[in-house]
């Protein structure tokens, strides 16, 4: 495993001492890889190569062979590892070798953003390729060198590209996510980037308020980092445009000596979704994509009126508003598990797409019972199936007593699984078309 992070830069301008970026390089896994050839593109409109540097004494350049910069914008590098040293499992934080660092070129900054985006990608080994040049891809390989002839072994290589964000001017943003047909609250992060002295700021949210409601806002914890255990803020509702506006508190965030925020994550904001009985006007600000923006208070200034539409009526020009995109999904359900029922579920974290092993929603005998009862015993008023995509167990978008019988051989004597998703939450992607629907959905949210 390599990969390259991704770095958060600030430039100041008239203030700005340094332009200098250090990106580092990281390897993980196969401990026996000792050889390392990476090639690497970036952006020669907004960074000029300065340097590859060792971050670690038990690595080092090809004797011979200096890192080399093409004219198109590749940096060219081989690597031995002398030491042999432990490195981190594949799917964990890997170990810290060399970094690549840059000079900033921070002339044409777009006017339509706050932040610029300069992608670092590593050129993949193609053992198909016709190149003249081998060292025109990034390949690591275990290579024997008490063998006179320098054999090289090479292993499967999974890479990870990173970039710079470089953050230039004031701005405000809003996670985005996506949420299933169901009615539910969600949450998403509020952050804040400044580059001066900053005590307080005002913030309005626009949504479209017939699907949507902003019921809470929770300011974070400095101390602990967390949800701030104070009651939540107060928020004042309007109706043109519909949203709403509230007040946060700032004082003793930023950096030292500086007072700049670096897309500090400032607040939690918490929505109520109406669910698939209300259908949207896309009244929102935003139209279909949904608005967050502010007003950002610099000291000594005097606090502003809220509950004026600051997100649609705001026209400071220095200060640059980012859209909060929320995705309705396909119903979210387990196969097999007709009624949707929980048992100890909350929805996933860290962005996961399935809940963890400990929250049960697989389906159980209750469930091949309600298919034959509906099949065969329809009882009016007691019908126990609300997803319909969840009964039809093989996926072949009939409901049939063979549904019941896979059920029952999947969950009683080892027989084949039902198909996906099974046995944790997802949606039906397979053949979308079919829309057997799905009235009472699992509650799963995607962080974005």
């Amino acid at each position: 495993m390599l990969s390259i992070d991704d770095v958060d830069f600030v430039y100041k301008a008239g203030v700005q001492e340094s332009t200098r970026i250090s990106v580092p390089i990281r390897i993980a896994g196969n401990r026996q890889a000792n050889y390392v050839q990476l090639s690497i593109d970036y952006d020669r409109e907004r960074l000029s190569f300065s340097e590859l540097r060792i971050e670690d004494e038990q690595w080092v350049l090809w004797p011979g062979m200096p890192v080399a910069v093409d004219p198109e914008g590749r940096i060219l590098a081989t690597l031995i590892d002398l030491g042999g040293a432990p490195r981190p499992l594949p799917h964990e934080q890997g170990r810290h070798v060399v970094s690549l660092v840059y000079d900033l070129l921070p002339g044409n900054l777009p006017a339509d953003n706050y932040r610029l985006l300069a992608p670092l990608s590593f050129t993949p080994f193609d053992p198909q390729s016709l190149t003249q040049d081998p060292r025109e891809e990034t390949l690591a390989g275990i290579l024997d060198r008490s063998d006179e002839d320098a054999a090289l072994q090479l292993v499967q290589t999974h890479l990870a590209d990173g970039g710079v964000s470089v953050y230039y001017a004031n701005g405000i943003e809003i996670g985005g996510g996506g949420m299933t047909f169901r009615e539910q609250s969600f949450t998403l992060p509020l952050y804040i980037t400044h580059l001066g002295e900053i005590d307080a700021i005002s913030v309005g949210v626009d949504y479209d308020e017939l699907i949507l409601n902003l019921i809470r806002v929770h300011p974070r914890d400095l101390s602990a980092g967390e949800i701030a255990p104070a009651n939540p803020t107060a928020i004042f509702y309007r109706s043109s445009p519909a949203g709403a506006d509230f007040r946060l508190d700032l004082s003793g965030y930023g950096e030292e000596a500086s007072g700049f925020l670096l897309r500090e994550h400032v607040a939690d904001l918490e929505f109520h979704y109406a669910g698939s009985v209300e259908v949207g006007d896309g009244a929102g600000q935003g139209g279909p994509v949904n608005f967050v923006g502010a007003q950002l208070i610099v000291q000594p200034s005097l606090m502003r009126g809220i509950g004026e539409g600051r997100a649609a009526g705001n026209r400071n020009q220095g200060l640059k508003l980012l859209p909060a995109r929320l995705r309705i999904l396909r119903p979210y359900f387990v196969r097999g598990n007709v009624d949707s029922s929980i048992l100890g579920y909350n929805p996933p974290e860290d962005g996961a797409a399935l809940a963890r092993e400990t929250f049960r929603t697989a389906p159980t005998l209750s469930d091949s019972v309600a298919i034959l009862r509906w099949l065969f015993a329809p009882e009016p008023g007691r019908e126990s199936i609300t997803c319909m995509e969840a009964a039809d167990t093989d996926d072949d978008g009939n409901i049939q007593i063979d549904d019941a019988v896979l059920l029952l051989t999947s969950l009683f004597i080892g027989g084949d699984n039902p198909a996906a998703p099974f046995p944790y939450p997802g949606a039906d992607s397979a053949h979308p078309a079919l829309g057997m629907g799905c009235d009472v959905a699992l509650p799963v949210f995607i962080g974005d």
